[in-house]
């Protein structure tokens, strides 16, 4: 990239004939990524980590970490560091993956994609600092009971324009060169492509079968 800058106006396209090369982002685990919950930079493959480098990084949010309300933070980590059963009995990290991108891609996009995979809602606060609730079950402040309910109806697959019959999900595998893979958690994902009544969840950072399979 330093070359380019060198390259005179109108002539860098004998330099790359292919055009100017555009700087990619890999997150396939960085080790450069810091954790609020030690206060130092290292390896980690842990979704909220990624999300929060995104944020503080010039390819996306532009922020600093005095602009994020780190306690938060700690604890989304906390939430994807999770152990949880995969489909071979197995144990696996609730919100681990890895992703790439270019420096251009749209940071908005970049960002739900992380947010996605590792279910995280992030938010700005009072303060003016940036929150994040994590993808974890958060009891109710209020619950409505039979007695506060007036009405209700219900239509159970009844409405066939409507109601979906297969939803596929699509991942990235590491165990098969990064390559997309399927994950069907319901229904049949082998029905027409051009069905309306079939769903696909595709999200690049997810790299697990079982966590496309809970999303």
């Amino acid at each position: 990239l330093m070359m380019c800058e060198t390259v005179a106006a109108g002539k860098y396209q004998k330099v790359y004939p292919q055009q100017m090369p555009v700087q990619t982002h890999v997150i396939e685990g960085n080790d450069r990524l810091y954790d609020p919950r030690t206060e130092t930079y290292g390896y980690s493959t842990n979704l909220a980590l990624f999300r929060l480098w995104h944020l503080t990084h010039p390819v996306g949010g532009k922020l600093t970490l005095d602009d994020i309300y780190l306690p938060e933070w700690e604890t989304a980590a906390d939430v994807g560091d999770e152990q949880v059963t995969n489909r071979d009995g197995e144990t696996e990290s609730r919100y681990h993956g890895g992703l790439w991108f270019r420096a251009d891609n749209n940071p908005v996009e970049v960002g739900r994609t992380i947010d996605q995979a590792g279910e995280l809602i992030c938010y700005e606060r009072p303060d003016g600092t940036v929150g994040v609730h994590p993808g974890k079950f958060v009891e109710p402040d209020i619950r409505l009971t039979e007695d506060d309910i007036l009405t209700l109806s219900y239509d159970a697959n009844k409405r066939q324009a409507t109601t979906v019959l297969a939803v596929r999900g699509q991942y990235t595998n590491p165990d098969a060169n990064y390559v997309t893979a399927d994950a069907a958690p319901y229904g049949n994902p082998y029905i027409d492509g051009d069905n309306e009544r079939t769903k696909t969840i595709k999200n690049q950072a997810v790299q697990s079968h079982n966590h496309m399979a809970r999303l």
